[in-house]
This record gives structure tokens, C-alpha cells and sequence, in this order.
């Protein structure tokens, strides 16, 4: 199983999607800054960002799959681990009630000798 609480994918010393979405998304939003301050015309200007636009659609996208995909990995190994839990609890109960009937038996047949 894998070890969500820190974001997901590991790298010895911590979580790697933290500090590169934040880059990526940084990275966008200066870019778009850095169109509108930048002396070009009007209709460069807004292709530039559209294109940053379409980028920044792209990024998001990716980082919504890879969430997808970690969220779906979390319910596979959530429904596993209820199932164990499940199984486990059957077989205990199964193990009891095994026993009892043994016991039951075995009490019923020490008290037809006695009497």
C-alpha cells in the first residue's frame, strides 16, 4: 500500500507533487504577468495568453489525473483492507463458534457421565 499522508509519490526525504505544482502553477502566472507588462501588440498580446491559457489548462489537467488516479489507488487499497478486515472477522467468529460448539459438546458429555 502506499503512504498518502505526504502528498503520495516519496522520495526519501519528502513529498516531490507539493513543491513542483507549486513551481508549475508559479511559473505560469509569472509568465502571464510578464505578457501583459510586456510591449507588444494588442493581438500578440492576447495569442501569447491563449496560449498560456491552453498551457495552464494542459498543467491542470495532468496534476487532476495524476489526483484521479492517487484517489483511485486510495479506494482500491481502502476496499482491501475492509475486505481483510471482513475476512478476518468471519473467521474469528467462525474459530469462536467452532470452539463453543466443542466446549458445548464436550460439557454435555462430562455431565451424561456424572449422572
Amino acid at each position: 500500500m502506499n503512504d498518502y499522508r505526504n502528498g503520495g509519490m516519496e522520495t526519501g526525504g519528502g513529498s516531490v507533487t507539493g513543491p513542483l505544482t507549486g513551481f508549475a502553477i508559479g511559473a505560469i502566472v509569472g509568465a502571464g504577468i510578464a505578457l501583459l507588462f510586456a510591449p507588444d501588440s494588442g493581438k500578440r498580446t492576447r495569442q501569447r495568453l491563449g496560449d498560456s491559457a491552453q498551457k495552464f489548462g494542459r498543467v491542470a489537467s495532468e496534476k487532476l489525473d495524476a489526483a484521479k488516479g492517487v484517489v483511485q489507488e486510495f479506494g482500491s487499497d481502502a476496499k482491501a483492507a475492509f475486505k481483510a478486515g471482513q475476512d478476518t472477522f468471519a473467521e474469528g467468529r467462525e474459530k469462536r463458534s467452532q470452539s463453543q460448539s466443542r466446549l458445548g459438546g464436550q460439557q454435555y458429555q462430562s455431565e451424561e457421565t456424572t449422572h
